[in-house]
């Protein structure tokens, strides 16, 4: 039973990390990273959100978001702009041309 086990587990490694192979590749084809999609797709769902947000969300630290937010936005898939109320916190919402991408991606990730 143990090698069979074994076995199992193992095959189950090869597919997982051929199931992370093909949605970097996907993602990447796309000009993204494999982590932004997540970050799209939180926006789409929850509207304007801070870093702080969506790191709690990814499970991540606020600096991780940062690099990545601030990439997406050079791109011009996400928009930062200032909160009124508290000029520390920024707020980040998605553009057209992220919801575009976004719904590529989820695409090409259902066809994997």
């Amino acid at each position: 039973m143990g090698r069979n086990l074994r076995d199992i587990i193992f095959q189950f490694n090869i597919l997982s990390g051929l199931h992370r192979y093909y949605i970097s590749r996907a993602a990447n084809s796309l000009g993204i990273y494999r982590g932004q999609p997540q970050i799209m797709d939180y926006l789409i769902k929850n509207g304007e959100s801070t870093q702080r947000e969506l790191a709690d969300y990814l499970h991540v630290s606020p600096a991780s978001v940062a690099v990545s937010v601030k990439r997406m936005a050079k791109a011009g898939l996400l928009e930062k702009s200032a909160n009124e109320n508290d000029l520390r916190f920024n707020k980040i919402k998605i553009t057209p041309k992220g919801v575009e991408i976004e719904k590529a991606c989820r695409a090409e990730f259902d066809k994997i």
